[in-house]
């Protein structure tokens, strides 16, 4: 007699070996169904963008301990599909305060690169201590900033990044992510020349 606990298990095995055969091409399946980045948010969507809701901004805390930030901070803003994001290892900021805070924020490009265009947002990352200075450590090397592109397009774009509005853009050498402490970013395509 088969009890109903192996007629159970029967009947997953065989559901399972269906669908096998029913699909024409699987899907890997690990830690979930992947689910696709959504349409990029444009601050000032361009011309025959895909009406989305608005880019979003994030920020994230720290204690401070001996003048150094105890935590390491990931701020991302909330798209599906991050569109900036920023890890700042413990140890990476000093400030005399008792806290520090990280702001991201989408900016709408205002001034173009020379022999260039700005594709997509500009995007702010700032440093918070109420009342003091926040500077960086030799540890803040290991930060991690993140860009999504608005397209998948090869060849990729180029990273620019300035201090301030009123500084130059400067190229930022990347490799699917930049390591850096500047304070404005943003793409440009690949076809800017060398040192715009």
């Amino acid at each position: 007699m088969v009890s109903s606990v192996s007629r159970r298990w029967a009947a997953a095995a065989a559901l399972v070996v269906v669908g096998w055969l029913a699909t024409p091409d699987p899907i890997a399946v690990y830690d979930g169904v992947g689910v696709p980045d959504e349409p990029y948010r444009y601050v000032m969507p361009p011309t025959g963008a895909k009406k989305t809701p608005p880019p979003t901004a994030a920020t994230a805390q720290s204690p401070v301990e001996r003048d150094l930030n105890i935590n390491g901070m990931s701020v991302q803003t909330a798209e599906q599909g991050a569109q900036a994001s920023l890890f700042v290892p413990p140890g990476g900021l000093r400030s005399a305060g008792t806290t520090i805070e990280v702001k991201v924020a989408p900016l709408a490009p205002r001034d173009e690169p020379s022999g260039g265009r700005i594709d997509g947002n500009v995007y702010a990352f700032t440093l918070v201590s109420p009342g003091k200075q926040v500077t960086l450590t030799a540890q803040a090397a290991l930060a991690t900033v993140y860009l999504r592109a608005t397209t998948a397009a090869q060849p990729g774009p180029v990273m620019l990044y300035r201090a301030a509005s009123a500084r130059p853009w400067k190229p930022l050498k990347t490799s699917r992510g930049a390591r850096t402490s500047t304070s404005r970013f943003s793409r440009v395509p690949d076809s800017t020349p060398s040192g715009s």
